[in-house]
């Protein structure tokens, strides 16, 4: 008994650590896109064509993914996903162009793909008690990665003199220690279901992705996901290039200082809110974020300038977003929660990836300074889609949660 709990509070540390892991090299990418975009001359509609196929090569990784965990289980989906994100970070120190990073990223969001199925596989058991509260708290350490990522990758290219395709090298090494102590932890088994009772809810099919996909509620919440995941990556995958191209800014100084701050401001969030969710509701508390984010960022449009620094505050809000979603998916499919994020994480990347590939050509076409505005148009799309869930919630269930 004493060991299994060891295991699972080791499978818990090992969770969180590497979930800090995914949020720095998302950070680092941010900062040293510029850089990529210098060396190798593309323009803005190559980063929203590298936005799009990298987005784009989630759907069907998160299908691989769900088919994976349901055979293999999620440890062995999560130990899958170690491996090509290593692989990524090893073909983008060689990498000759920015096609060629591009590709490497594709495989690094393969892997991303199929550590967010496993580990939402193991959510799901390990925190079955208070999901919105621990998915918010593990969420939060993507957010202190990421809060890590610029200043760590400005200590590696400024004071030790490195270029940005090494850092990406020191942080695989950083994270093979989570690969080899994930060999060692065994996965803990899920509650039995009850027996022998009145009370004991009738025995359902297990949800294939087949049915899943033909399930409305999926489509919503991976819709959702979409346009909320837009809004949540747009100050780290863009707003670097606003800063640059409309203020000048500096994105190795500035531009890491200005992504830190987000990112400070977006894990405390995570870390410190997650409580008020269960108080106030899944849904309520997305509409709300939504609503909050969408009125900062039109805040520091109008003023202008200075105006700029409001938008790390926006982290506040919009660090609540993805970890109460999937929280609320993983309490509406239950049992099912496995096969149904997989198909709402498939789902949710066909949605980003149109996004950010309109994203890149308004850029090109009317310039940076309009292009960053289409994101308060996407932010009411968002809550339509939100809406709209929580009818058909309460039409199916009798509640929202």
């Amino acid at each position: 008994m004493a060991k299994s709990k060891w295991h699972r509070v080791g499978l818990v540390a090992l969770l969180f650590i590497s979930m800090g892991f995914l949020g720095m090299v998302d950070s680092v990418r941010s900062v040293t896109m510029p850089l990529m975009k210098a060396e190798f001359g593309t323009d803005y509609s190559a980063q929203g064509m590298f936005m799009f196929f990298t987005s784009l090569t989630s759907v069907g990784a998160a299908f691989c993914g769900s088919m994976f965990v349901g055979r293999r289980g999620p440890k062995a989906t999560v130990l899958a996903s170690f491996l090509l994100m290593a692989a990524c970070m090893v073909s983008v120190f060689f990498s000759p162009s920015f096609l060629f990073v591009t590709l490497s990223f594709m495989i690094y969001r393969v892997g991303y793909s199929f550590y967010n199925v496993g580990s939402n596989a193991m959510s799901a058991v390990i925190f079955a008690g208070k999901l919105a509260v621990m998915m918010n708290l593990f969420h939060g350490f993507y957010g202190l990665g990421s809060t890590i990522g610029p200043m760590f990758s400005r200590l590696c290219m400024q004071t030790l003199g490195m270029g940005w395709r090494q850092v990406f090298l020191v942080i695989l090494a950083l994270m093979l220690g989570s690969f080899a102590a994930l060999l060692f932890l065994k996965m803990p088994a899920a509650p039995p279901p009850p027996v022998n009772s009145e009370d004991a809810p009738p025995p359902k099919a297990a949800m294939t992705l087949k049915g899943a996909l033909r399930e409305p509620m999926v489509w919503l919440f991976g819709l959702s996901l979409g346009f909320i995941s837009m809004i949540e990556m747009a100050p780290s995958s863009w707003g670097i290039f606003y800063l640059q191209d409309v203020h000048g800014f500096d994105p190795t100084t500035t531009g890491a200082t200005f992504l830190s701050l987000f990112f400070l401001l977006f894990s405390a969030s995570r870390l410190l809110l997650g409580s008020l969710i269960e108080k106030v509701g899944y849904i309520r508390t997305l509409v709300c974020c939504v609503v909050a984010a969408l009125l900062i960022h039109a805040a520091a449009f109008i003023i202008g300038g200075s105006g700029v620094w409001l938008i790390p505050i926006s982290g506040l809000p919009l660090a609540l977003l993805w970890p109460t979603l999937i929280a609320a998916a993983l309490r509406v499919f239950g049992d099912d929660s496995g096969v149904a994020s997989g198909a709402i994480l498939a789902i949710c990347p066909m949605v980003s990836s149109l996004l950010q590939l309109g994203m890149g050509k308004v850029n090109t076409a009317l310039g940076m300074d309009w292009g960053y505005k289409i994101l308060l148009s996407i932010g009411f799309l968002a809550i339509i889609c939100l809406l709209l869930l929580a009818r058909l919630m309460k039409k199916r269930r009798g509640s929202v949660v």
